[in-house]
């Protein structure tokens, strides 16, 4: 078993180059090697178009998030609230963004692969 209180989470800047970087939690895995479980927390605003090699699905806990593939339109991505899901296949482009104006958005998310971000070079966002 394994159990992790919420205070004892060590929470770490996913991109520190960034301006807009989330900051994620590993719950359980090595995300250099294995599968993971983690909690990400952003602020408002767009992360970049990017991908991961592996598939994953995801759980908003806070906040209002939107999550949309590189073609579709974010204006007609669904606002997505606590309890929302979402499985994202590994190799797709797409993007999150936390609609909070104030406070932040929290996910869990289960990694069925080692973690990645690659940068989608193509897209201007």
């Amino acid at each position: 078993m394994i159990v992790r209180p919420a205070d004892q989470l060590r929470w770490i800047v996913e991109y520190p180059d960034q301006a807009l970087s989330p900051q994620i939690a590993i719950v359980r895995g090595d995300p250099a090697k294995t599968p993971i479980s983690m909690l990400i927390r952003m602020k408002r605003g767009t992360l970049p178009m990017h991908s991961h090699t592996h598939d994953y699905q995801a759980v908003v806990i806070q906040g209002t998030m939107k999550h949309w593939a590189k073609g579709e339109s974010e204006s007609r991505a669904p606002a997505l609230g606590p309890g929302s899901w979402w499985y994202q296949p590994g190799g797709q482009v797409h993007t999150d963004a936390c609609l909070e104006e104030q406070g932040e958005c929290v996910l869990y998310v289960h990694n069925t692969g080692k973690l990645d971000t690659i940068p989608d070079k193509t897209s201007t966002r």
